[in-house]
């Protein structure tokens, strides 16, 4: 039996003071025979459901680096026992239901369910004066229980797509001990729902939220076999434009710089390689920058390959060049020769004056050859190579 307290009704002016104070209705729920350890029965001998709804109010945080989310919920359970004895004069005409608190629930000493999220780190009851908790009491004896939750859930996180990736979070409700053959799990009204703020709170990510057609689960060599549970999932789908212009496009810009110093002369030594290897020192250094405000990883990411090439690009760019150096030095080894041999022969007659003349421009002239082929190849190859590699990569990383 609990007693809970109500205020009188006015009788008489001279008993005003006794109208403040409060006296206590005791209620009795229980049947004698009635056993708290036992689930109850349907009428009808089959186990008894329990209906479950899930307000997400808000999503505090997505942590990617401990993988896991922070969700403001509310969340309400109700069922129906009929083994109450629920007294009648508890309710009016217009009154369905009697407004408890859930201490008054749990001194009654009835039974409960066992309902838990699957992958929950840590559920904090909010509260202000008092826990966000609250109980009814129905003419039918049922019972409905909402309470507010501040739930940290793991959430397994992959990032080969980043930042192109999408993740998805499950919130699984089952029951913790008991089987399908004990209890059931329902959908309660609208299930579970989300408020309407939370997509443009979520300023990093589109938020999608879907329930599965899922009253029943299992686990191999689980000891009471299937048992019932409520399934549901979240997909944070990352929005990528900050990155385009933060990142994708910069280093865009740097290997088209790269791509530049070809079109400048060769004799230009100071300029072209200061500027080749500035570019490829602010591409790792941009790098270096996004990994680390990125969430971490062990394996290859898309953001990875992207600069991986970029960097690629610009090393080969600044190769091309030391080659076009080794080219000209060839061609100047040559005119050095040329002139040795015009020198060492002006001795000889006018006849034989000639001959390493020719032979030397020749060399000189297969050099110079050599350099334009590797200039005109390189600013086309490196233009070609670049935009496809952009085609297949934007074809297969925003599938």
């Amino acid at each position: 039996m609990k007693c809970y307290q109500e205020s009188p009704n006015i009788i008489t002016v001279f008993f005003i003071i006794s109208l403040w104070m409060p006296r206590e209705r005791c209620i009795e729920l229980r049947p004698p025979d009635y056993d708290r350890h036992l689930a109850p029965r349907n009428k009808d001998g089959g186990p008894v459901t329990i209906y479950l709804s899930v307000m997400i109010s808000s999503v505090n945080e997505v942590n990617e680096k401990d993988m896991e989310l922070i969700l403001g919920v509310f969340f309400r359970t109700s069922w129906t026992d009929p083994r109450l004895v629920v007294p009648k004069d508890l309710f009016n005409k217009t009154t369905e239901s009697l407004v408890l608190s859930q201490e008054f629930i749990r001194d009654l000493k009835l039974w409960l369910p066992d309902p838990y999220i699957e992958r929950v780190k840590k559920i904090e009851t909010a509260s202000m004066l008092q826990p966000f908790v609250g109980a009814r009491l129905y003419k039918n004896g049922k019972i409905l229980i909402s309470q507010m939750f501040i739930i940290t859930l793991s959430c397994p996180m992959f990032f080969q797509d980043f930042p192109f990736d999408t993740q998805t979070c499950y919130l699984e409700i089952a029951s913790y001990f008991y089987g399908v053959k004990d209890v059931a799990f329902g959908w309660h009204l609208y299930g579970i729902a989300t408020s309407k703020d939370i997509p443009a709170l979520l300023g990093d990510y589109e938020f999608q939220f879907q329930v599965q057609n899922t009253t029943v689960c299992s686990v191999p060599e689980y000891v009471n076999g299937d048992y019932p549970c409520l399934k549901a999932f979240m997909r944070f789908k990352r929005r990528f434009k900050n990155y385009l212009l933060g990142v994708y496009v910069p280093s865009l810009l740097f290997v088209a710089v790269a791509w530049a110093s070809f079109f400048w002369p060769p004799e230009a030594v100071p300029a072209r390689t200061v500027l080749l290897i500035t570019c490829l020192l602010t591409m790792i250094s941009l790098y270096s920058g996004v990994q680390a405000v990125t969430p971490p990883a062990n394996y290859t990411r898309a953001i990875d390959v992207w600069f991986f090439a970029c960097i690629l690009a610009v090393s080969m760019a600044l190769f091309q060049y030391a080659v076009i150096l080794q080219l000209r030095s060839k061609q100047l080894q040559a005119s050095r020769q040329s002139t040795e041999y015009v020198t060492g022969l002006n001795s000889v007659g006018p006849i034989m004056e000639n001959l390493p003349e020719k032979k030397s421009s020749s060399t000189e002239e297969y050099w110079t050859k050599i350099e334009h082929k590797v200039e005109w190849g390189a600013r086309v190859l490196y233009l070609v190579v670049f935009f496809v590699f952009n085609i297949l990569y934007w074809t297969i990383y925003l599938r």
